[in-house]
């Protein structure tokens, strides 16, 4: 007695391209995601790097200034500067003392 087996392999091979072209949109939509992703990461290094800039020439001019101020305070105030830079320094705890007082 000999028989014969035979496979109805449609279905499978049905599922198999269905399962090819849902990884495949999967794919694309990951694919188009990141491509987004990695316009707005651009666009926010953009960001940062402008107040990074702007952080920086703002400090740059602030401390010239100082030292603009310091150098006509040297000039105006001559060997007296050192003692008067102290008073200055310690201006706040008067005020403080003051205004606890009352």
């Amino acid at each position: 007695m000999f028989g014969k087996l035979g496979l109805d392999t449609g279905e499978y091979e049905k599922s198999l391209g269905g399962a090819e072209t849902k990884t495949g949109k999967f794919a694309e939509k990951l694919k188009s995601g990141l491509k987004t992703a990695a316009k707005i990461g651009g666009a926010a290094l953009g960001v940062a790097a402008t107040g990074i800039t702007s952080l920086t020439k703002q400090s740059v001019e602030a401390y010239a200034e100082y030292e603009q101020l310091v150098g006509g305070a040297q000039l105006m105030f001559g060997k007296a500067y050192d003692f008067v830079a102290n008073k200055a320094a310690n201006a706040y705890s008067t005020g403080q003392w003051l205004c606890n007082r009352t």
